[in-house]
Order: structure tokens, then sequence, then C-alpha cells
């Protein structure tokens, strides 16, 4: 399929992450790291149209361009929200307590991730 291979997503960091999800090790680290690969301008969309299943005519009609661009709004919001954590929470989000939750919120400098 052409637009994943547009996501640069080769088939080890596929199994990698597909095992990381199925063991229960995947991470907001993961996720962004995923998230990153399909931030592409249009290419959830061509991913969604090369989809069989996506073409059939129940939910080729439910599925529109606002629905694409509201998605892509929100993992842009969520990205800034990540960007706003630190590595250590990224890597285990069970040390956020509500004082980082409110840095995270502000996106406060001390939560800048090194990429």
């Amino acid at each position: 399929m052409e637009a994943v291979q547009e996501a640069n997503i080769t088939e080890e960091e596929a199994e990698e992450s597909f095992n990381k999800l199925m063991s229960g090790k995947f991470n907001l680290k993961d996720m962004y790291d995923v998230w990153e690969k399909f931030a592409q301008p249009g290419l959830l969309r061509r991913i969604l149209d090369n989809m069989p299943l996506a073409r059939s005519p129940p939910l080729a009609s439910r599925v529109g361009q606002a629905d694409i661009e509201g998605a892509t709004q929100k993992l842009q919001r969520y990205r800034v929200i990540l960007d706003s954590m630190t590595f250590e929470e990224l890597e285990n989000p069970d040390i956020l307590n509500s004082k980082r939750i409110q840095r995270v919120a502000r996106g406060g400098p001390a939560g800048r991730n090194p990429r």
C-alpha cells in the first residue's frame, strides 16, 4: 500500500510496535513515534481511501473531509501535549501527578523533549 509506505514504517518497526501493544508495554513515547510517522499532510485520507471497507457506501458517506481534518487537529493537539512531557513521563505515565499534569497543560519548558 503506497500510503503506508509514505509513512516510512519498516516491517520491523510495525512488528515491534505490534508486539509492544500486545504485551502491554506500548507507552506514550511509542504512540508519539507512530503519530510522527502519520503526521504528513493528507496521509490519513490516502490510507483511508485505500481501505476497501472505507470505500463501502455506508462508511464512505460517514467519513468525510471534515472528519479527517478533525482527526488531524486532535493528533496535533495530542502532539503538543506529548511535547510538553519529559522523556520519563512518556516512558512511564504512571508518574504523572496533579503537579506534573498542570505543568504539561501549561506546556512548561521543564517538559520539553530532546528529540
